[in-house]
């Protein structure tokens, strides 16, 4: 097979395991106990009503330009009819988009990662997923400079939706 200068010299470097323990094709405890415990953070966040106000309230004093520089200028506090109002929105929306969310993100990633996928062609989701993931192990080449294109690209994007919430809400 051709070289190129990325790959020159590369089956002269013996690669070993990143983690120990464990016996091979299981995912070690380290590389899977952070995303758990993250998601179960997510989902336990709906259930903390305080958290909720005071993050509200911080966000409305910190986009509060006039407040936010009375405050730290003259050390006054913002009067509290200029605090925003509660949201009237129900609570168990909110919960079911964040659980449909959570879930989407789980089983997308277990399709993505799964060692199986490819050999269970006879399920009913293969054939609806096959082309998507496929397409997503594809790009997900091992070089580096693929994964800094990727962040950069994603730090592009969302820059650019924030930027047109500004302008849309005039924040």
């Amino acid at each position: 097979p051709k070289e190129d200068c990325s790959t020159r010299g590369a089956h002269k470097i013996k690669e070993e395991r990143e983690t120990g323990g464990g016996p091979p094709g299981r995912v070690p405890a380290a590389m899977f106990v952070p995303a758990l415990v993250l998601t179960l953070a997510a989902l336990a966040l709906p259930f903390l009503p305080h958290l909720n106000k005071a993050v509200q309230s911080s966000a409305y004093s910190m986009a509060d330009r006039a407040g936010y520089q009375a405050d730290v200028m003259d050390g006054s506090r913002l009067s509290s009819d200029r605090r925003p109002q509660e949201e009237s929105g129900s609570m168990a929306g909110s919960l079911a988009r964040s659980l449909a969310t959570t879930a989407a993100a789980l089983l997308l990633a277990f399709f993505t990662l799964s060692p199986e996928w490819p050999k269970r062609k006879k399920r009913p989701y293969f054939y609806l997923l096959r082309g998507p993931l496929y397409a997503l192990r594809a790009i997900h080449t091992g070089h580096i400079g693929d994964y800094i294109a990727f962040l950069t690209f994603g730090v592009a994007t969302v820059g650019l939706a924030l930027a047109l919430l500004i302008r849309a809400f005039g924040l």
